[in-house]
């Protein structure tokens, strides 16, 4: 088995404990708030009145914007590591903070010209 340099080791660690800090931040926010405060944001911004206290809490928490996710992020988040535990989950901004730390490029996997091992090609097709 081929090891790997410390930097390597390093990148991959950050890669793979991406998603699991993703899950525990949306395990807190759902500790916070509730489904129902969204909901009753959403419509009182519906209804017109866009600056009640209980209608500002819709941005913060329905966004996903640096680095920071909203309850409805939150749920999918909950919901997509019970239902796939085995699966990892990351953010568009969780890749680019690790490629722009070490340097990395990121982009189309069509630009890739290197060697892919028959056993990645093979964990890609599942």
């Amino acid at each position: 088995m081929k090891t790997y340099s410390k930097e390597v080791q390093e990148i991959h660690r950050a890669f793979h404990t991406a998603g699991d800090e993703l899950i525990a931040r949306a395990k807190e926010i759902l500790k916070d708030k509730s489904r129902s405060d969204v909901l009753k944001a959403k419509r009182l911004q519906e209804l017109g009145f866009t600056n009640a206290q209980q209608a500002n809490i819709t941005e913060d928490l329905t966004k996903l914007s640096e680095g920071e996710i909203g309850i409805i992020e939150a749920e999918k988040l909950h919901y997509y590591h019970l239902r796939y535990p085995n699966n990892k989950y990351i953010t568009l901004e969780q890749v680019k903070t690790i490629c722009e730390k070490y340097n990395l490029l990121f982009s189309d996997i069509c630009r890739y010209k290197g060697f892919v091992p028959e056993r990645n090609s093979d964990e890609i097709e599942l």
